[in-house]
């Protein structure tokens, strides 16, 4: 193989092994922020994803789904949610799971 060749060939598999590397450094996106957001797309977020984890304040985020779907079907029960958004205080969003246990005690 010729230098002009050999030099080619590098090159080239530089340019593969770097197309390979540099978008997976811009892998990470950002959590979708239900403060920056308006209501209605807050909730169509929501209800389009199915479950997603949204930032609802500066340092606090939760898991919301559009239905019992997305919850543990035998330690959780789906309710309503409500978020602060860019346009309303009291946002319904969707639903969050929670823990069965205490909504049907035997007592």
């Amino acid at each position: 193989m010729s230098e002009s060749a050999e030099w080619k060939y590098r090159l080239g598999r530089l340019a593969l092994v770097s197309a390979l590397i540099v978008p997976t450094g811009n892998a990470a996106i950002a959590r979708p922020d239900a403060t920056k957001m308006s209501c209605a797309a807050a909730r169509e977020l929501v209800f389009q994803q199915g479950a997603v984890v949204v930032t609802t304040g500066r340092n606090t985020y939760a898991r919301f789904v559009e239905s019992q779907i997305h919850c543990q079907p035998v330690d959780e029960i789906s309710r309503p949610a409500f978020v602060t958004t860019r346009d309303n205080p009291e946002c319904w969003i969707g639903y969050t799971c929670e823990n069965r246990s205490g909504y049907f005690s035997d007592d």
